[in-house]
Parts: structure tokens; C-alpha cells; sequence
């Protein structure tokens, strides 16, 4: 699960500095359940099965954000940015938090930071 995450998190943040509108990855389920939360919130514009095995992913061209994995050595002081957001994941699926809106976060453990701007 790992090596699926960390391949689509690497080819997400190259092909966002590249400025390309949209491209192709191959299906797996958290990577759906990823996407459908990064539709919900507005960094990418939508999301096209083509067949069995591949996903068309169109990027949000006028946001800018990173994709990372959380680790536990990550230091939140450590990002220059201004804005920054946890997903975490729980039983019921990814959530999406702000970092200074910490208090309704649900129970469970932070997979993913997204470094962006407003």
C-alpha cells in the first residue's frame, strides 16, 4: 500500500509543476477514496474511469498545492507556506482538516499533508 501511495503522491506533485491539465493512473481503491476527497475539496476537477484498470485524473489549473506523506518525524515548523491540511484516516474513510481547525478532527492517524495556497 505504501509503494501505491507514495508512486501516486510522486507523480502528482511532478505533473502539477509541470502545468499538465490531466493524465493516468492505474485503479486501486484508497487511491479513489483519495480522489474523491481532493474532488470534494477542490484540487482536482474531475475524475474519468476509462476502463477497468485506469483512472483520468483533470488537475484544478489555478490551484497550487503539494501532496506528502505524513511521517511521524515531519515538523509542521519546517513549511514555509502559509496554508496547510492533514487527511487523516479512519475507519470510515479519509478525512480533510485544516490545521488551525483541530478541533472536530476525527479519531484516527494522519496519512497525508497537503501544502497549498488560497
Amino acid at each position: 500500500m505504501n509503494y501505491i501511495l507514495n508512486s501516486f503522491i510522486n507523480r502528482i506533485n511532478v505533473i502539477k509543476k509541470k502545468n499538465v491539465p490531466s493524465f493516468l493512473v492505474t485503479y486501486s481503491p484508497i487511491i479513489l477514496d483519495l480522489l474523491h476527497l481532493l474532488l470534494h475539496e477542490g484540487f482536482i476537477i474531475k475524475i474519468s474511469i476509462v476502463d477497468h484498470s485506469n483512472i483520468l485524473i483533470h488537475l484544478n489549473p489555478n490551484c497550487k498545492f503539494q501532496l506528502k506523506l505524513f511521517k511521524k518525524t515531519f515538523n509542521i515548523k519546517n513549511i514555509k507556506k502559509k496554508y496547510f491540511s492533514l487527511i487523516f484516516s479512519t475507519s470510515k474513510g479519509f478525512f480533510f482538516e485544516d490545521y488551525y481547525c483541530f478541533k472536530n478532527i476525527p479519531k484516527g492517524k494522519p496519512m497525508f499533508i497537503i501544502i497549498h495556497e488560497k
